[in-house]
């Protein structure tokens, strides 16, 4: 089942039994994978996520024989197993969960090397030695190449996202050509979500004045969820400096919204469905890990490797400052949290409440043993010697674990895009002039790594 993930099944010509044992041996490097990828994953709410959506809910699009999960499930080293037990006990094992699933990435590169070598008959033609050759070749170079491709990203797994220029320097921006953002969004077609009617993209974007455009991901995803949630804040405090703004998702117009619904999008942020992701493919935005093996690899295990940092650099170190927090943000950049907890909270997202005090403090006369994040929101963390300003411990993790658990993953059908290629699929911001130029330019690097909103309204205030 996990050989059905990772290649294209072999053909027989080069002996059944050497046929057997290579499938049996890279099933079990597919495995041992797919493990190590959990147990890096699960380190975050962002890979539980994933997990559950893979393994639990009903209806999700199976486009070849078997989810990620059941990889796991047939065949977890000791060695992965043990990492993703501590992963999920403590979100400070996170470390220790990434090496032990490097030190698993390694065992799935000596199974991999046992199965090229197992049972192999000669051939005794000229015709059956090229068709034996192409019957090896395809999947054992597949595997190994995905192995070494996740054991590099976890040598640098802990590293900060890369940065690069977002001005008219951008190397995205530079990609485009002459005709820049409104002549690579031409003839791209999107569909609004107040009344449905599908628009050209181009046109949206051509307003004659200072245009914030923010290409998010799908409607089920971590980043379009937080992009959302930033600009929920920022327009209730009149943060736009009356720059004119669009958003564009990628999934149906239906999808799109039950996404606004759950967040309470102000009425007048317009929102427009991208159901084929053409806005995103044009501008050149990420094709997530592994693009090259979109036809071997299941999406969804390539949203698995993304968490490892393939195709997806510095998302564990941007999962991780969730829950050590970072104090160094300014205000308007951690306004948001609050706003999303007490929002999250008051649409009933688990967890809705959380204890009064920490195990090491006396009980005041008359207080609850719990308090409503609907309430309090931020004010939770305060004076409890976390610091006072920026983001504290496990303050935005709790705003990621409204997402995932009563947000995303229990309304994953009505939220998915209709084609699984998607799910891995990146976004960005761009900000246009009044003359339809770029200003600012900005692609997602990945999961949980996309341009914060104030640093694009900030680009669209300057102009």
């Amino acid at each position: 089942r996990a050989m059905a993930v990772l290649s294209v099944p072999a053909e027989g010509r080069g002996g059944r039994a050497g046929a057997e044992g290579r499938r049996r041996g890279l099933a079990g490097a597919a495995a041992v994978l797919t493990a190590a990828a959990v147990a890096a994953a699960v380190a975050s709410e962002s890979g539980a996520s994933f997990l559950g959506a893979a393994a639990g809910q009903e209806g999700l699009p199976q486009r070849r024989p078997s989810p990620p999960a059941a990889a796991l499930g047939a065949g977890a080293t000791g060695r992965s197993a043990a990492a993703l037990g501590a992963a999920q006990s403590s979100p400070s094992m996170a470390t220790a969960a990434a090496l032990a699933a490097s030190g698993s990435v390694l065992v799935a590169v000596g199974a991999v090397r046992r199965a090229a070598r197992r049972g192999v008959r000669p051939a005794k033609t000229a015709r059956g030695a090229a068709s034996a050759a192409a019957e090896e070749d395809s999947p054992v170079k597949t595997a190994g190449n995905v192995l070494w491709a996740v054991l590099i990203a976890l040598l640098d797994i802990f590293s900060a996202p890369p940065e690069e220029p977002t001005g008219k320097d951008a190397p995205g921006l530079q990609a485009l050509g002459a005709g820049g953002i409104l002549g690579a969004l031409k003839g791209c077609t999107i569909e609004a979500l107040s009344d449905g009617s599908a628009v050209d993209a181009a046109s949206v974007a051509a307003t004659g004045a200072t245009t914030v455009l923010l290409f998010v991901t799908h409607f089920g995803d971590f980043n379009s969820w937080e992009v959302a949630q930033q600009l929920r804040s920022a327009v209730r405090a009149n943060r736009l400096g009356g720059a004119k703004l669009a958003v564009v998702g990628i999934g149906t117009v239906a999808s799109g919204r039950k996404f606004a619904e759950m967040l309470e999008l102000p009425q007048d942020v317009p929102v427009y469905a991208d159901p084929r992701g053409a806005c995103h493919a044009a501008l050149g935005f990420s094709n997530g890990a592994l693009p090259e093996y979109r036809e071997q690899l299941n999406p969804y295990l390539r949203v698995f490797l993304m968490l490892l940092g393939v195709g997806s650099p510095g998302t564990i170190r941007t999962v991780l400052g969730g829950y050590f927090g970072n104090s160094s943000l300014s205000k308007e950049r951690v306004a948001w949290v609050d706003e999303a907890l007490k929002q999250g909270a008051a649409k009933g997202r688990f967890p809705t409440s959380v204890p009064q005090r920490l195990p090491w403090e006396a009980k005041k006369p008359g207080e609850d043993d719990m308090v409503e994040l609907a309430v309090a929101g931020s004010a939770v963390w305060d004076g409890r010697g976390f610091g006072e300003t920026g983001t504290r411990p496990f303050e935005l993790a709790t705003v990621r674990l409204q997402n995932m658990v009563s947000g995303i993953i229990a309304n994953w059908n009505e939220l998915k895009p209709p084609d699984d290629e998607l799910l891995v699929r990146q976004g960005g911001a761009v900000v246009l002039d009044g003359q339809g130029q770029a200003v600012y330019f900005c692609r997602d690097k990945g999961i949980l790594t996309y341009p914060p909103v104030e640093d694009v309204l900030a680009a669209a205030r300057g102009i």
